[in-house]
């Protein structure tokens, strides 16, 4: 099957948000010590999950916020926002998210439109990831 960016964006989407992130973020207090971007960070920085599962999880639905609804919208391909979060994906996307902390919703689409394919669109994620190359980090 030839994959379209839009479909891989809505595929890595879904994924990241099947965790309840903003649930997290109150049950663990993670407000209290700079939101779910303080967990983002690290690994936009440095390409280095989390020893926690669950900080893994939040950083990659903190990203999807991030670049497709919190003012990253304009970040390439080339950005270390997009480069984290395709790393995120590629270390996700085979797991599934603790039950306490599960959107349901996004689960269950995960599970019927892109599960079967999971490794077709990691596929191309990860051949995508490796040619990235240099290139703008934002869209002028």
């Amino acid at each position: 099957m030839k994959w379209f960016p839009m479909e891989i964006r809505r595929a890595e989407s879904i994924c990241a948000l099947r965790f309840s992130g903003y649930e997290f973020e109150q049950t663990s207090r993670l407000h209290e010590k700079g939101g779910l971007a303080s967990l983002a960070q690290p690994v936009i920085d440095t390409l280095v999950l989390h020893g926690d599962q669950n900080a893994n999880f939040a950083a990659f639905f903190a990203l999807q916020r991030g670049l497709h609804k919190w003012g990253g919208e304009r970040c390439t391909k080339y950005s270390e926002e997009h480069i984290a979060y395709d790393f995120l994906f590629l270390h996700l996307y085979r797991l599934d998210p603790p039950q306490e902390f599960t959107d349901s919703s996004h689960s269950e689409e995960w599970i019927k439109d892109f599960a079967p394919k999971a490794e077709e669109i990691a596929a191309f994620v990860r051949n995508s990831f490796r040619r990235v190359g240099h290139g703008a980090k934002i869209d002028m």
